[in-house]
This record gives structure tokens, C-alpha cells and sequence, in this order.
């Protein structure tokens, strides 16, 4: 993937993360001549062409959130059978890396991160969106000491009565911070209280470097 061009615009450099259903990468936005961050998704996900328009679709819901605590999304696109969305590059360290690496955090600093972490969660449930991905790999610490929330791959516009959470019996997201009715779709809605509840077990692991349920 280094060096390839997508769309004639975007030239992949490195590669950051890889995720369950995508890897990020930075490129260089060509056309603007700025740094950006890529998510590409993983082929057996590209295949599913249902799977493929919902991803289109969140990634233009979640790109139509503004708020300094979520990350900009910039632009979605297909080149060949590569299905990719561009945001913005943020820099810094993940949540979960200064977990691993410092420990756990004082509880006024981890207030302050849940209390920011919350309110880009407002703004997201004001526009309808449900993150369904909270956790600490998913939140970005800048330099600045600012958290932004990423990824929104597993976002759902809320619609109707209900969200769909599973592809073929395939559970999407991640057992350890999700609701009991995120896990298990039959026991009720999910909507934005499931976010919630993994901002709470974000909170809870940032205290004591422990799950509340493991």
C-alpha cells in the first residue's frame, strides 16, 4: 500500500494502525498539500456491497459532525476494489498506549478527558449518530493534551426504532466495552446510551487499569 496513489490524490507514505475491519495509514494530500490520515478497509469487508454502503453512509453522517474533540473526516472514496475514507491526521498518542505506558491516570486528569470525551459524544447524539466503538484506542490524546475521538467506522445514524449491529452473525466492535443489548441485538434498541456505557468503562479502566467485567 506505501506509495500508492489513490483516487489520482492521496499518496499513502506509512502505515499507523491496523483495526479489526481497516488499516489507517498517513498520506499526502495532493490536490491541498497537506498530511492526512486514510482508513482503508479490509478486503473481506469491501466485498459486502451492503456493508460497503453503510460504511458510505456513516462516513457521511460522522463528516457532517463539528466539534474540536472529533476528528475531521474529509473525504470517502473507492478506488478499484480499495473502499476508503480520509480525515484528519491527528498526533499524538492514544488513550490506551498512555495507559500502557504511564499508567493510570489521576482522577481529575481522567475527569477532564471523559468530561470532553462526552461532550463530542453530545454532539454526535444531537446529529443522531451513535459511535458504537468507545474505548481507549479510539481516543486520541494530542500533544495539547486534547482528547478526539476517532474512528467512526462503526457509527450508525439512528433510524427508526432500532440499529442494526450485526453482518451474518458477525459481531461488530468490541466485547469488552459494549452494552448488553450492543452484544446481544435481541434485548432491546441500541442507541446512545450504549455509548455511554462505554465511556463509563473507558473511565473506570483509565482509574485502575482493569476492566469492570472481564
Amino acid at each position: 500500500m506505501q506509495d500508492r496513489v489513490l483516487s489520482d490524490r492521496y499518496r499513502v507514505t506509512s502505515h499507523l494502525a491496523r483495526g479489526g475491519m481497516a488499516d489507517v495509514y498517513e498520506a499526502e494530500d495532493t490536490l491541498l498539500n497537506r498530511r492526512v490520515a486514510v482508513k482503508v478497509l479490509h478486503a473481506n469487508y469491501a466485498s459486502d456491497h451492503a456493508f460497503v454502503t453503510r460504511f458510505k453512509r456513516e462516513a457521511q453522517a460522522a463528516a457532517n459532525l463539528s466539534h474540536p474533540n472529533i476528528v475531521a473526516i474529509y473525504d470517502w472514496g473507492q478506488d478499484g476494489p480499495t473502499y476508503y475514507m480520509v480525515m484528519e491526521l491527528i498526533e499524538g498518542r492514544t488513550l490506551r498506549e498512555i495507559l500502557k505506558t504511564d499508567g493510570a491516570l489521576l482522577p481529575r486528569r481522567a475527569a477532564e478527558i471523559a468530561a470532553e470525551t462526552a461532550a463530542a459524544l453530545t454532539v454526535a447524539h444531537e446529529a443522531g449518530v451513535v459511535h458504537r466503538d468507545i474505548k481507549p484506542g479510539n481516543i486520541m490524546i494530542t500533544g495539547e493534551g486534547n482528547p478526539v475521538l476517532l474512528d467512526f467506522g462503526l457509527a450508525r445514524v439512528e433510524e427508526g426504532d432500532a440499529l442494526t449491529l450485526t453482518r451474518t452473525g458477525q459481531l461488530l466492535g468490541t466485547p469488552a466495552y459494549m452494552s448488553p443489548e450492543q452484544v446481544d441485538a435481541g434485548r432491546g434498541r441500541v442507541d446512545r446510551r450504549a455509548d455511554i456505557y462505554a465511556l463509563g468503562v473507558t473511565l473506570f479502566e483509565s482509574l485502575t487499569l482493569h476492566l469492570p467485567f472481564e
